[in-house]
């Protein structure tokens, strides 16, 4: 339960506890209007918003994981502060820069969903992008 371990890297008081990661899940956030009905429809995804980026397992494994980009480290201490990690580690946000394409919280929230995926190449013959 990857939402489960995120919580539990939050929490921990720094990145001794190791997490593995299916090579199968991805994540991604979502913005939506918490203060407005349609807003809802946001999560579900429509085609004004398309998700931007998608983390593989590799990124989902350094959010859990790693001191200087996860969610682990000691100066991470609140969910808030784990999703400024998510965001700096796809390119939304750029603290360095001063840069962020988040819409303002609030209204927005934010919402990380993770997905299994099985990645094809559409032949039906397995192989491709991670197949089999």
């Amino acid at each position: 339960d990857f939402p489960a371990a995120l919580r539990d890297a939050v929490a921990a008081d720094g990145c001794s506890v190791r997490y593995s990661v299916s090579a199968r899940l991805f994540g991604s956030v979502t913005s939506y209007d918490r203060y407005v009905q349609s807003g809802l429809k946001d999560l579900a995804g429509v085609p004004d918003k398309p998700t931007a980026w998608l983390s593989g397992p590799d990124m989902l494994t350094a959010l859990l994981n790693s001191e200087s980009k996860g969610c682990c480290a000691k100066e991470v201490s609140t969910m808030g502060l784990c999703l400024c990690r998510v965001l700096e580690a796809v390119g939304i946000d750029n603290e360095e820069k001063h840069i962020s394409y988040m819409m303002p919280v609030p209204p927005y929230q934010y919402v990380y969903t993770t997905f299994f995926a099985d990645l094809a190449d559409g032949s039906g013959g397995g192989g491709g992008a991670g197949g089999g």
